[in-house]
């Protein structure tokens, strides 16, 4: 166990696993090989691939800090002489274990890896990718439903795209990209910086599921959302899609939505309030009533003999 570790303790706060996790923190923290610390005193570097190195920052603050890690990497193969088959992990998915979790009922697992099935994604990389290409199993964490601040939350979510997805970015500098040529992907949308920065890519690149909080189908770029009114508009899909969390018990008997569920967008009509459109349908009538009481006794006049 690393004993002088500080953190362990707050550690314990968040998992019960701890101590048990030490056995592998010990190597995959911080890549130290400790058998020929022992013997030569000095640390020698473990050939571990960059996926291999995993920090208990990282891992105590993700999705999974409650877990063991022997939970996920146990080759359940009783003939196996590798207790711990990290192939055996990789082989997993979400839903073998959200799916049967009863408290997770709520997010439609289930729905999720139907998406999943038929996004762009599956269709044209079948056997090269799964859930962790996006959602790195031991440092995921779930911002847009806890995200104090919005940007922040947008900003990681599109981290995860861009992290595959580099030439997307049209805000890298060329060389960034590696092509030597200005990206052109996304040079058709208006105030691309303001976009980026408030969007997030899911937002337009999969097709909207009102039944479940975050839309997996990722649809091809030719089927992706390009008209500004399917955004910027009273009925906005941003509504159901990216303030989906905000706008959840906010919604009034009338359908309507407080100024703050999208204070960081501009939706024409989204803004409304009930008590102005009270006011103003009072002053319009009683602006008619005025009208009326003023031009009927001038009509009634008028037709007198």
């Amino acid at each position: 166990m690393q004993s002088d570790d500080k953190n362990l303790d707050s550690y314990r706060k968040v998992s019960e696993h701890v101590d048990e996790n030490e056995r592998c923190f010990k190597c995959h923290d911080q890549a130290i090989d400790s058998l020929k610390q022992e013997v030569t005193d000095k640390k020698d570097t473990l050939n571990l691939e960059e996926l291999q190195i995993i920090t208990r920052e990282e891992f105590y603050q993700s999705n999974h800090r409650s877990m063991a890690c022997i939970g996920c990497h146990t080759n359940e193969d009783p003939e196996s002489k590798d207790p711990a088959s990290e192939p055996t992990a990789e082989s997993r998915t979400c839903t073998d274990c959200h799916l049967h979790i009863k408290e997770h009922q709520l997010y439609q697992f289930a729905a999720i890896e139907e998406e999943y099935l038929q996004s762009i994604h599956h269709q044209r990389k079948t056997d090269e990718f799964n859930c962790w290409k996006c959602h790195n199993p031991h440092a995921d964490r779930i911002h847009i439903r806890n995200a104090e601040k919005l940007p922040d939350a947008i900003a990681y979510d599109n981290s995860i795209c861009l992290s595959c997805h580099k030439n997307a970015n049209p805000f890298l500098a060329p060389e960034a990209m590696g092509t030597g040529e200005t990206d052109t992907i996304h040079q058709w949308l208006p105030e691309k910086e303001k976009h980026m920065g408030n969007v997030r890519c899911i937002d337009c690149h999969t097709r909207e599921n009102e039944n479940i909080l975050v839309a997996h189908l990722v649809l091809p770029k030719e089927k992706s959302v390009r008209k500004c009114s399917e955004c910027h508009f009273s009925n906005s899909l941003l509504l159901t899609t990216l303030y989906k969390n905000r706008t959840i018990g906010s919604k009034s008997k009338n359908g309507l939505f407080n100024a703050m569920v999208i204070e960081d967008a501009y939706i024409i009509g989204g803004n409304r309030s009930e008590i102005l459109n009270v006011i103003s349908l009072v002053i319009f009538g009683l602006a008619f009533a005025g009208i009326i009481l003023h031009i009927t006794p001038r009509i009634l006049k008028k037709r007198k003999p």
